[in-house]
This record gives structure tokens, sequence and C-alpha cells, in this order.
């Protein structure tokens, strides 16, 4: 069988069957996305890649109680959020490299590259909650109702996370990074995937 070209739904039929290289289509597809995510948790690349090691196991060795009728996505992220909570140490963050080519301007990237680590500094200052669930929603793109199912609290919690999250984020920008705050008068917080790599 040619796996290279199984989309998702057929691989996770097949791993639920036992097919361990269909499995491998899976990890291939959220390796990177589940690295940085584990990352941006943690704080430690040691810790991020033990994590996301542990989650995929755990996802394979669980993928039974995987329901097919509902997204993959957010049920191995909820075992992603387990796996990064329970492996985070006292943060010692260090910028990921996500092999992403240069861009021709130089300088451009050099900003971008220090904005990114900036980002993962002052988020590993945040408490493990309110740091979960911005990553979740500005990051991964998860809605406040789908990160109340990956974390396990109520819809409520997860806005009062994010409110206070981002206010205490704004807050430690501005303090400790005033130069990012003054990039971004308007609001110093830039959730994408260029500002938090």
């Amino acid at each position: 069988m040619n796996y290279q070209w199984l989309d998702e739904d057929e691989a996770l039929r097949l791993c639920r069957n036992g097919d361990t290289a269909a499995y491998a289509v899976i990890v291939r597809r959220y390796q990177s996305e589940a690295l940085r995510f584990t990352y941006l948790i943690t704080g430690e690349r040691g810790a991020a890649e033990d994590a996301a090691q542990d989650a995929f196991l755990d996802a394979y060795l669980h993928i039974r109680r995987y329901d097919p009728n509902r997204p993959f996505r957010p049920w191995l992220y909820k075992i992603l959020s387990n796996a990064a909570l329970k492996k985070r140490r006292k943060p010692q963050p260090e910028p990921l490299d996500d092999n992403t080519p240069s861009p021709a301007d130089p300088h451009t990237e050099a900003v971008r590259d220090e904005q990114s680590a900036t980002m993962q500094l002052a988020l590993a200052q945040l408490p493990e909650a309110q740091r979960a669930a911005l990553v979740l929603k500005y990051y991964s793109g998860f809605s406040e109702n789908e990160i109340a199912a990956i974390t396990g609290a109520h819809v409520g919690t997860v806005k009062s996370r994010l409110h206070y999250g981002k206010l205490a984020l704004e807050r430690i920008i501005r303090e400790r990074y005033p130069w990012l705050a003054n990039e971004h008068a308007a609001s110093p917080l830039t959730f994408d995937k260029e500002t938090v790599k």
C-alpha cells in the first residue's frame, strides 16, 4: 500500500486496525506543529521533544479511544497538552529552530527571530493554564469550545484564562521588553506563526 497519499481519515482508520505505517503518516503530518506547541508550553527543547514523543506514543496506544466522528486534531492536542504540562520544568526558554528558509532580507529575519524568542520568554513567565490557553487559541487556532474540551475546563474558565493571560502578557512585554511593545504600539500582542515560532 502506498501510504504517502493517505488522507487523515483513512490513515486513522488503518491505525485503529493496528497499522503502524499508517500512524507514521499521522506523526509526520503533526510532528512540527506538536513540537512547537509542546515547546511553547514547557519552555525547554528537551522537555518539548519528550512531551511530543510521549504524546504520539500515548495517542497510538489509545487510538481505539478516538471517536472517528469527531475531529482528530483536538483529541491529539488534549494528549499533547497533558504530556507537555507533565513534562514542564522550570522554564529555560531557547528559540526553537523550525528550519524555515531565510527570506531575501536578513534584517527582517533577524527582527522576526528576536520577536519570536522574546515572545517565548514572555509566554514562559505566565501561569501554565494561561499560557496553554493562549497558545491553543492564538498559535494553534482552536476555538474557546475546543480549548475547553482539550484542557477539561469550562468555556467560561477558558475565556477568563485568555483574558487575564493576554493582559499579563501585555504587561510583561511592556515592562520587560518595551522595544517589542513599541513596535506594536496599538497592541503589543501579535500571536501568529511568525512571532511565535
